[in-house]
């Protein structure tokens, strides 16, 4: 995965009626810009907060599936067109409070292992005041937390079912990377046995 990163190409495996074929796909021909993935770092300090419910929320499902799962889904079965937006919850840390391309942690591990999400968490990383500010800090700052927002993160890479092919035919999705403010949050019973989170803040 990292490799095809680097050298921006790969080689996928086309099957077809009577021989199958070898094909070279160049990944930042599905971008919109030739260069990386864009990054935006998003807080309280620069969102503003509409206060008013909208009447035009977008539809929520909850499914029982990996979201680069149903981002393909969308794109491939359903011929969703428009942005297609997937969350990274981040749960493994590298040293230093970085981001690492083999998380321990398996959901984490999907992006890592599928897409070119790790080109865009370094040129993320890269903006970030060495030796100051991590991305853990960044991402679980307990008065601030900021979530990073990564538009055309290509999935050239697929399931476990498939061996994690390469695709002849990536998709282009955008990644919002997020993680809890504290990981294991400490809970307190009520007097009817039901838990909370000891702290208030963890209770969003």
């Amino acid at each position: 995965t990292l490799q095809a990163i680097r050298e921006d190409s790969y080689k996928a495996l086309v099957e077809g009626e009577d021989d199958d074929e070898i094909v070279t796909v160049r990944l930042s021909s599905f971008r919109e810009t030739t260069t990386s993935s864009p990054c935006f770092w998003y807080s309280s300090s620069n969102v503003r907060r509409d206060r008013q419910k909208s009447n035009n929320s977008p539809d929520f499902i909850s499914v029982n599936s990996h979201p680069l799962d149903m981002a393909m889904t969308l794109r491939q079965q359903y011929k969703w067109v428009g942005r297609v937006v997937c969350v990274m919850d981040v749960a493994s840390w590298g040293p230093g409070g970085t981001l690492v391309p083999q998380p321990r942690d398996s959901s984490q591990e999907q992006f890592f292992l599928r897409t070119s999400i790790a080109q865009a968490i370094e040129k993320a990383s890269a903006e970030l005041t060495a030796g100051i500010s991590s991305m853990r800090d960044n991402l679980m700052d307990a008065n601030e937390p900021y979530v990073l927002y990564c538009r055309d993160v290509i999935v050239f890479r697929g399931d476990a079912e498939s061996g994690y092919e390469f695709l002849a035919e990536p998709e282009v999705i955008d990644v919002v990377v997020t993680a809890p403010v504290c990981v294991r949050p400490p809970i307190r019973f009520g007097a009817m046995g039901e838990e909370w989170y000891q702290e208030e803040i963890h209770q969003a």
